[in-house]
């Protein structure tokens, strides 16, 4: 009977023992493969939200830029694996976001309309900015993400892109960022977007004879460029595109006439608007008195500047701005970028009128109306 019982005895130990070896083996199993398997859903699926908030930030760029209203944007750059019970799971993953140069060089390109060809007369017009590059800090996978131009494109080594175009038919949209970020953090971050240059409608440009070449700094690869444009390209209009040395040289068909739209928004930091660079007549440039003289203050990317000093003046026109009169009267443009008189008498039978701003570098812009005696 002893012999008996001790065989049972041994028995129920050896089948506890070899139960613990199965639950050991399947719960090293499961931490092994599932939980790296598991975490790594939860990075992508993190991942695929930063990307829409990029999208995103795109958009609220764009509409910063062409109604001239700042908004904000929220962007999760880390977070917290699941908490699985009676597992072992990482605690957290960081993200970092941060800016770097962005520069857009545009050549050979004529203003079509007025006062626009004194600046754009086919030199090379150059525009700084920054772009930002998202880097997450997973455990489990890898990838980046990029914003460049309103382009946003996802990958390591070989990229991909998400959304954005900067050739839409004949329409040209460059959009720019003012950041200097260096962001990481396993939590969200809320970000401001102020508009430094926006609520322009854009000018027409053509080439001055040679292809219009729109130039830009990249630290997207090759390849990238290559699948972009054999995506989005369209021949009508865009002859070819080149890549050299961590720029990509756009080359457009001569022959058309482009609307060319650009605005900068600054992202955290407002150190308020671009500074004044050009006038552009509003309202004829012959006009018989009394006839009211309009003009836009615009910057570098052609968009209103307001709170201006513009001076009308004139040795033998008489102006008001409605409580002064005189032959020089200083005014400010309203929030629209306009500033404008009235130009009441003219002595003699016609007169000339200058409306004039004082650039960044000290340079007077100037255009000229004509008057006649009403």
């Amino acid at each position: 009977m002893r012999l008996l019982s001790d065989n049972s005895a041994f028995s129920t130990v050896m089948g506890f023992a070899m139960l613990l070896v199965i639950l050991t083996a399947a719960y090293a199993y499961f931490q092994i493969e599932y939980i790296p398997e598991i975490c790594s859903s939860h990075e992508t699926k993190h991942f695929s939200e930063v990307i829409d908030e990029l999208v995103e930030l795109s958009a609220k760029v764009k509409g910063s830029i062409t109604n001239d209203e700042s908004s904000s944007i929220s962007i999760k750059l880390g977070g917290y694996y699941p908490d699985i019970p009676f597992f072992s799971t990482p605690p957290g993953f960081t993200g970092m976001l941060r800016s770097y140069d962005a520069e857009v060089r545009i050549q050979n390109a004529v203003g079509v309309e007025g006062e626009v060809a004194q600046v754009w007369d086919g030199s090379e017009v150059v525009w700084t900015g920054q772009s930002l590059k998202y880097t997450p800090n997973y455990i489990f996978s890898s990838g980046e993400a990029v914003w460049e131009y309103g382009i946003v494109a996802v990958g390591k080594l070989n990229y991909v892109p998400v959304d954005g175009k900067i050739i839409e038919g004949k329409t040209i949209f460059i959009p720019l960022l003012r950041a200097n970020i260096s962001d990481s953090s396993n939590a969200r971050k809320e970000y401001t977007l102020s508009v430094y240059s926006g609520g322009g409608k854009g000018i027409l440009i053509r080439d001055n004879g040679n292809p219009i070449k729109i130039v830009l700094k990249t630290s997207l690869p090759r390849n990238f460029w290559e699948e972009y444009w054999s995506e989005v390209i369209d021949p009508s209009y865009v002859s070819s595109v080149a890549y050299n040395n961590g720029a990509v040289e756009i080359t457009l068909r001569t022959g058309t006439t482009y609307r060319l739209i650009a605005g900068v928004v600054e992202v955290e930091e407002s150190s308020g608007r671009a500074v004044q660079h050009y006038l552009y007549r509003l309202s004829p440039s012959n006009q018989t008195t009394p006839a009211t003289l309009v003009v836009e203050v615009r910057d570098k990317f052609n968009n209103p500047v307001p709170n201006v000093d513009v001076t009308f003046r004139s040795s033998s026109v008489t102006f008001s701005d409605g409580v002064h009169t005189g032959n020089a009267l200083t005014v400010k443009s309203d929030y629209r970028g306009i500033a404008s008189v009235v130009a009441l008498d003219v002595s003699g039978s016609s007169g000339i009128a200058v409306a004039s701003i004082t650039r960044e570098d000290g340079t007077p812009f100037e255009i000229a109306f004509t008057l006649w005696k009403g």
